[in-house]
C-alpha cells in the first residue's frame, strides 16, 4: 500500500508540474501578436524552462525532413539502377543469342563458303587418341 501511495503522490506531482507548465504556456502564448513579433514571448517562464526541449524537437524535425529527402533520392536512384539492370540483362541476352546463332555449325559453314576459303567439313567421325 505504501508503494501505491508513493506512486500516486509521484503521479499527482507530475500532473501538477505538467499543469503548471501548461498554464505558463497559455500565459506565454496569449493573443498578443506584438509579443510574438518582437520576441517577448521568449522571456516567459515556460520557454525559459523548456528551451532545450524545444530546440531538441526543432532539430529532430529538421533531421526528419533531411532524412526523408535523402531516402527519396536513394529510392529514385535505386529505381534508375533497376531499369538500367533490366536493360543490361536484355542486351546481354541479345548478344548471347547472336553469338549462339553465329557459332552454329551451319552458320560457320556458310561464312567459310562466302569468304571463299578452301575448307570442307570432315566426313569421318572424330575418334579418341590412345
Amino acid at each position: 500500500m505504501a508503494e501505491e501511495e508513493k506512486n500516486d503522490d509521484a503521479g499527482e506531482s507530475r500532473l501538477n508540474r505538467m499543469w503548471g507548465n501548461l498554464k505558463g504556456f497559455q500565459k506565454a502564448s496569449g493573443e498578443d501578436m506584438k509579443g510574438i513579433v518582437t520576441g517577448d514571448f521568449m522571456k516567459k517562464n515556460f520557454f525559459k524552462k523548456n528551451i532545450g526541449f524545444i530546440v531538441m524537437w526543432a532539430t529532430m524535425a529538421f533531421l526528419l525532413v533531411l532524412m526523408r529527402y535523402s531516402v527519396e533520392q536513394d529510392m529514385r536512384r535505386m529505381d534508375d539502377l533497376q531499369k538500367e539492370l533490366i536493360d543490361v540483362k536484355i542486351e546481354a541476352l541479345t548478344r548471347s543469342s547472336e553469338l549462339m546463332e553465329i557459332s552454329k555449325q551451319s552458320a560457320v559453314t556458310e561464312q567459310v563458303r562466302r569468304k571463299g576459303m578452301n575448307l570442307r567439313e570432315s566426313t569421318t567421325p572424330p575418334y579418341k587418341l590412345e
